[in-house]
């Protein structure tokens, strides 16, 4: 009779563990790329948007100290929609020397690592000259467990009172083109999938959208409202 082998859970799950991290991988991001730009080392660091860019979930971006503005617009067409949309399930890590250095380096107070809304550079004081700046600086999207976001300060968002219309998943079952347009209540239209209004006067507003494929056939055309309120500021 042979004898009955045994398996060692601890073994097992150790083995487990170094599998899943096996892949992980370290992006190093400053604010200008250096050398190959490829972001496997201090000495080859890329852009901040391209370790975003290139992070998977597990990953860890690496940010050396400086200041980092958005460059990629959420919003097509709205430069204010510039925001860094972070990848779910990666680490993210400010505070290294600006030089790069090992995490018992990494020293956020020492090592100010900033992500800025002020697309321009010309913010005066604290709420001078914000109204061109970038609505949200950072921008979750998808499944965020296991997200860690530390060692940097955000600033220089100005979401100021502009609303978000968003109608970017309409698509017709034909497969034809989807022209959508927008009509806010307040005599003032538009004609993008996505768009931003702002109301000039407090109150309570119908908005309605419509969809109509390009065929322009009366029988492509889907429409729905909402009652958007907008109030004074205080």
């Amino acid at each position: 009779m042979s004898t009955p082998r045994r398996v060692s859970f601890l073994s097992l799950t150790a083995a487990l563990a170094a599998a899943s991290g096996a892949h992980a991988a370290i992006w190093y991001a400053k604010p200008t790329a250096t050398g190959a730009g490829t972001g496997t080392s201090w000495s080859s660091a890329m852009s901040l948007q391209s370790a975003i860019n290139s992070a998977n979930p597990g990953d860890s971006v690496y940010v050396a100290a400086g200041t980092y503005r958005p460059s990629v617009e959420r919003e097509p067409g709205f430069v204010r929609s510039k925001t860094f949309a972070l990848q779910g399930g990666v680490r993210y890590l400010g505070g290294f020397p600006a030089s790069g250095g090992s995490l018992s380096q990494r020293n956020p107070t020492a090592n100010p690592t900033i992500l800025s809304g002020d697309l321009s550079g010309n913010d005066v004081g604290a709420f001078t000259n914000t109204s061109d700046n970038s609505y949200h600086v950072v921008f979750l999207t998808g499944d965020q467990f296991n997200t860690v976001i530390d060692g940097f300060t955000i600033r220089a968002g100005n979401a100021n009172d502009t609303l978000l219309f968003d109608a970017g998943a309409a698509s017709d079952p034909d497969g034809q083109g989807v022209r959508v347009t927008w009509d806010f209540g307040d005599g003032t239209t538009a004609a993008n999938a996505v768009t931003r209004h702002r109301y000039a006067a407090p109150g309570e507003y119908t908005v309605r959208v419509e969809a109509r494929d390009t065929t322009g056939l009366a029988c492509g055309v889907a429409s729905d409202t909402a009652t958007v309120r907008a109030y004074a500021r205080e």
